[in-house]
């Protein structure tokens, strides 16, 4: 597709199906995981102290729903504005210089930052046959390589917004992991849905009609370090259990506001779980937190 006025109306198409699917998807997915933090809030794992400190941040959650989700879904429909305007940025795999970078933040951005890797490394892992069937297609949609586009609805974008929106109201740093957890777990599934109908919407449009045939066969040609990747197996819908998480002794010291109370053992094995397809393929339920494991 050479045209300009061509490529920007598919990429307006895509941007509107793609807040009008994410928006409730959103709104769910950040109140099941204010009623995780509520559950865990009654909980025996924190102390009585740090149960109020939950629960104040399960209130705090709660109240703030609505901007997150506007926040999150304007910085998907502003990336996709830039990809109108063929703005293309690097792909989201971790760029070798912020390495370097990295070192010269202190500790408490580093695991912030580090949890968000690891999300966005697994997530990666888990779909990235419908991630670069999406880059392929739009690359011929905007007449750029394929390497160089950068997804608006990538799993490092909206955990990346996510994460600021959490900043920005102030959300209590001890419970940074458990909103991160209960997010991630609820949005793969959503993400999953999301990027297949992106992909067929493209595909019905005669763009690239059998990248992702293509793509399983010759394994990843982008995101992917072949050196590190296991086993291609992107749509895998087998449920398996997931390895048991140590939930850890209790936290008696409500004074400590600087730590992550639960640390990044549970980011390893949600990494795990994920890459497993362990993480439920399926849509959205408005399951009870008390029916579904504590991450």
């Amino acid at each position: 597709m050479g045209d300009v006025s061509g490529s920007k109306t598919v990429v307006n198409a895509l941007k509107q199906q793609t807040l009008e699917r994410l928006q409730p998807r959103l709104s769910l997915v950040i109140e099941e995981t204010a009623d995780y933090l509520f559950s865990l809030s009654t909980s025996t794992r924190l102390d009585p102290a740090n149960q109020n400190h939950c629960y104040d941040a399960f209130v705090m959650l709660q109240a703030q729903t609505k901007p997150i989700v506007g926040q999150i879904c304007s910085a998907v429909g502003a990336s996709f504005d830039l990809l109108k305007d063929n703005q293309t940025g690097p792909t989201d795999a971790p760029m070798p210089e912020e390495t370097a970078e990295l070192a010269l933040l202190d500790l408490e951005v580093f695991e912030e930052t580090l949890a968000i890797e690891k999300i966005v490394r697994a997530s990666t892992e888990r779909f990235w046959v419908d991630l670069e069937s999406l880059m392929f297609r739009l690359g011929s949609v905007l007449a750029t390589p394929a390497d160089t586009v950068k997804l608006p609805v990538s799993p490092y974008l909206l955990c990346s917004a996510y994460r600021q929106a959490l900043r920005d109201i102030d959300f209590p740093r001890r419970f940074l992991i458990d909103a991160d957890s209960a997010f991630a777990r609820k949005l793969l599934p959503e993400l999953a849905d999301i990027y297949q109908s992106l992909n067929a919407y493209l595909k019905d449009m005669g763009l690239l009609p059998n990248i992702e045939e293509e793509l399983t066969q010759t394994g990843s040609r982008i995101l992917i370090n072949h050196g590190n990747r296991q086993a291609d197996s992107p749509r895998s819908t087998v449920e398996q259990s997931g390895p048991e998480i140590d939930e850890g002794a209790q936290l008696t010291d409500p004074a400590d506001i600087h730590r992550l109370i639960h640390e990044t053992d549970w980011i390893n094995a949600l990494s795990v779980d994920i890459t497993a397809s362990s993480v439920s393929v399926r849509p959205f339920s408005n399951q009870s937190v008390n029916e579904v494991p504590v991450p």
